[in-house]
């Protein structure tokens, strides 16, 4: 956890210099060589860290999934070693980065334990019987093209790597059908002003769309920025509590909109920079880094926030 935040801690003293730099780099969301993104609370610390290494590839690996590649599997599924080819290997002295697997257990109060595929099932009534409980387990993984020599030795998958970091796109039209047929899951109200906010009270999106041909992006980025408090009502994942303008709690989801926004526009192929209204707030999130209570919980919160919002998207583009 020390790592995370000292990362999270380097960016917002980075922005803090220039703002307007983007939140994250790169703009393809990590993945696994199959091609499975990691949720979005490791892609967020594994896009800091390949910002910070100069890592120009988001594919990542464990070590077995790397020493996996000098491998072939025959018929009856067992491995044969690759002869004819160089041996991948990871760089001396390279460094892994840790990331969280989240598990589930699952325990009713008479001590009946259960799986969380078993449990998910299961009737409602008899949900209602278990309590589930999240785990985190850490592994490490390694930057699949700065931390080996994958280059050299399967230069065919580098190059098919360097082609699917390239092939990002929004679904622009898929937002604006959303927006337009009221499918998020509070109306979002396209404005001339100035102001983009979410109304708690009448759990309504309010954005400005002056200017949105001339610069889509931020008019998408800065919807994210809404849509990321909007998931925190009562009924959905309530997270938001009445809070004073410049309080802790304020800060907090703040930052937590903005990071949510960030992580959701780079899915896309998208930069978001820090929102103009959120500058202020610079220093007060620098402090409450120090308090593990404070990053543990954000993430977590950060992690449902963006998996809300881009499976919506998601289940709209099918």
């Amino acid at each position: 956890m020390d790592l995370y935040k000292s990362l999270l801690r380097d960016k917002l003293s980075s922005i803090q210099h220039d703002l307007k730099q983007p939140w994250l780099a790169a703009t393809h969301f990590p993945t696994n060589l199959s091609g499975r993104e990691y949720n979005e609370m490791n892609g967020l610390m594994l896009s800091l860290q390949a910002e910070k290494e100069g890592y120009d590839l988001p594919f990542w690996a464990t070590f077995d999934r790397i020493a996996a590649l000098n491998y072939t599997l025959d018929k009856q599924g067992k491995r044969k070693e690759i002869i004819d080819m160089p041996k991948v290997t990871i760089n001396e002295g390279a460094k892994s980065f840790p990331v969280m697997l989240q598990t589930f257990s699952v325990e009713s109060e008479s001590g009946e334990q259960v799986g969380y595929d078993e449990y998910r099932k299961m009737p409602e009534e008899r949900r209602e019987e278990f309590k589930v409980m999240p785990t985190y387990q850490m592994y490490n993984v390694f930057n699949v093209a700065a931390q080996t020599n994958i280059k050299e030795a399967r230069p065919e998958l580098y190059a098919r790597l360097q082609r699917r970091s390239e092939d990002v796109s929004c679904p622009f039209s898929i937002i604006d059908r959303m927006i337009n047929k009221s499918k998020w899951v509070c109306p979002i109200k396209p404005t001339c002003g100035d102001n983009n906010y979410y109304s708690i009270s009448k759990d309504e999106i309010v954005v400005s769309d002056e200017g949105w041909i001339d610069d889509a992006e931020s008019f998408y980025t800065e919807l994210f920025h809404e849509m990321a408090h909007s998931t925190g009502a009562v009924g959905r994942l309530n997270r938001l509590v009445p809070s004073s303008f410049g309080s802790k709690e304020y800060a907090r989801e703040e930052l937590f909109a903005e990071l949510t926004a960030a992580v959701v526009a780079q899915h896309y192929g998208m930069a978001k920079c820090i929102k103009e209204d959120s500058i202020a707030y610079l220093r007060r999130w620098i402090e409450l880094l120090d308090d593990f209570n404070f990053v543990m919980p954000l993430l977590i919160d950060m992690k449902k926030a963006d998996s809300m919002i881009i499976n919506n998207i998601e289940e709209h583009k099918k």
